[in-house]
Formats: C-alpha cells, structure tokens, sequence
C-alpha cells in the first residue's frame, strides 16, 4: 500500500537524520566525502560546520575530474 511505503520511508530518512546527528554530536572533526550537499552526507556536513567541528571534506567531482571516471546511473565509476 503507498501510504504504509510512504511511512516505512519516512521512518528510514528519520532514522539516518538520528544516526548522522548522534555522530557529529559525538565526534570532534568529521572527514567528508560528497558529491551532493542536498544529500544526507551534505546535510551531515552542514551540521557538523553549524557545531564548530573541524572538518575536512573531499568533494567527488574534484576527485572524478583529476583521475578521469565513467558516470553510470548517476553515480560516478572509477576505471
């Protein structure tokens, strides 16, 4: 049923927000590696900055761009 799909999601999205705070609230420094600041990780990130903690973030494009990479289904390959 959508609806029931719909709150299992919910609860999924809920659960990570749980988990990725309780880590940064937890750590001193976080080390990143991200390819969309919209997603979890970007969000993770965001918080982290918003707390203080030092960070250090390794973006994908910069990695994908310097090494050559093949994107299949939106998702970056490495040869």
């Amino acid at each position: 049923h959508p609806r029931v799909r719909r709150q299992r999601q919910m609860c999924k999205e809920t659960g990570y927000k749980i988990r990725n705070r309780f880590m940064v609230d937890n750590a001193s420094c976080l080390i990143g590696v991200v390819d969309d600041y919209k997603s979890g990780t970007g969000q993770t990130i965001a918080y982290a900055r918003r707390k203080g903690l030092e960070l250090s973030v390794i973006k994908v494009s910069d990695i994908a761009s310097a090494s050559g990479y093949v994107e299949k289904n939106k998702r970056i390959m490495f040869d």
